[in-house]
């Protein structure tokens, strides 16, 4: 990775990196400036109460009909919590709150995993239960509507000694066959990409694509997307040439996928454990965020983060860049990215370093000549809640952008369902 040029910083702003051969670095703000951002405050469209009426929630997904689906769960597994939850937008501005299936006691839904929809409206989701014993075990799940207002629920897949677990993504394709990632497990030991194919007669078959050993072709996958070309990418959050991440893609062929390693992560200057997923614009271009890294500030020693952006070559290799240093005013540990359909990035961080430790709401637009400018648009606080950010952003193709919180100052909620809008 080359060096990043040297970057002013602007009130309310990000540090921005180019390659040297971009020299001139433009700021600008995306939505509004940081002294209105108060202004437009998240609307909280569910709360989940302190009773353990669902709790925490973990990843949410949008319908075509902007009807909202969520996960909710505990990680003491308590039986009142976990929970696949709608959400329905009414008339008068208010939403409609329902569970669709509540999980048994020692069982949870995989925390902090995004589920999936097929084109039928069939919702997949991870789960794992006999939580306490020994012989915990992980599962995907399918929900389905009935058409008279009922889900059905039943189990797909259970990984087996040997197979994966702790599943930790899961998406599908045009043809209904279901992928997914497992944290640990594989031949490898360091958890696998997986494809499950639907029969004929409501059957699911799982094919391995690939294991990772926590090697240089690193460990823990996560954050699967697919191209227009039916080729596969992600991350790990760990392996690779440095043991701190990387971004690999998969291409399928008559001999099954073919594993390619795009990026291996090695701290300062850039980043280091990629999380959140990967997103693509209509270049091909694929854009993420770490945790830690990055030149921005020398938090723990490790950085604050950064957001990058991997343009493909001619010859079939990549080309990391760095697009966003993440530093202490404009908050950091950025953990989740989406972008809309402008091709503009929003995301969350973890920490606030401006005010207080709760989290921002950051975006970023690209100017022309590959510069971009990026914001802060929000600020999670104490008072008004929502707070602090989880989890992963939902952008509809009006800009209107939806996100959960677990929990709220006092412990009087265990988190919350917002709507945000730009004024």
């Amino acid at each position: 990775m080359r060096a990043p040029l040297p970057n002013p910083f602007l009130p309310g702003g990000f540090m921005l990196a180019r390659p040297l051969r971009r020299l001139t670095v433009v700021f600008f703000t995306i939505l509004l400036p940081i002294a209105s951002a108060a202004a437009s405050q998240p609307k909280v469209i569910h709360s989940f109460p302190n009773n353990l009426i669902g709790c925490e929630p973990s990843a949410l997904l949008m319908d075509p009909s902007g009807n909202l689906f969520g996960l909710a769960g505990d990680p003491n597994a308590d039986p009142n919590c976990g929970m696949i939850f709608e959400l329905t937008p009414q008339s008068d501005g208010s939403w409609q709150f329902q569970v669709l299936h509540q999980l048994g006691k020692n069982s949870t839904l995989s925390q902090q995993t995004p589920f999936a929809r097929d084109a039928k409206g069939n919702l997949f989701a991870a789960t794992v239960f006999n939580l306490n014993s020994e012989n915990r075990q992980s599962a995907i799940v399918e929900l389905s509507p009935t058409g008279d207002g009922e889900w059905m629920y039943q189990t797909i897949y259970t990984f087996g000694t040997g197979d994966g677990s702790l599943p930790s993504w899961l998406m599908t394709d045009a043809s209904g066959n279901l992928y997914g990632t497992t944290t640990l497990g594989g031949s490898g030991g360091g958890g696998i990409v997986f494809e499950l194919s639907p029969s004929a007669s409501g059957q699911w078959t799982e094919t391995v694509l690939y294991s990772f050993s926590n090697g240089p072709y690193g460990g823990e996958p996560d954050g699967l997307l697919m191209d227009a070309n039916g080729n596969l990418f992600g991350t790990t959050y760990f392996g690779g040439e440095c043991s701190i991440g990387t971004v690999f893609e998969l291409q399928p062929g008559a001999n099954g996928w073919t594993y390619s390693l795009l990026h291996s992560f090695c701290g300062y200057p850039d980043g280091n454990a990629p999380e959140g997923g990967l997103v693509i614009d209509k270049n091909g271009n694929l854009f993420g965020v770490t945790t830690e890294g990055g030149t921005g500030c020398g938090v723990l020693g490790t950085g604050c983060g950064m957001l990058f952006e991997l343009l493909p070559n001619s010859d079939g290799t990549w080309t990391e860049f760095t697009v966003v240093n993440f530093t202490t005013p404009s908050g950091f540990f950025p953990f989740t990215l989406t972008m809309d359909s402008k091709g503009d990035l929003v995301g969350l961080n973890a920490v606030d370093g401006g005010q207080g430790y709760f989290g921002t709401m950051f975006a970023l637009s690209q100017a022309g000549n590959g510069k971009w400018g990026g914001q802060v648009i929000y600020r999670f606080s104490v008072d008004p809640r929502p707070n602090p950010p989880c989890c992963n952003l939902i952008v509809t193709p009006s800009g209107t952008l939806y996100g959960a919180t677990n929990g709220a100052s006092g412990n009087e909620e265990w988190g919350s369902i917002y709507e945000w809008t730009a004024p």
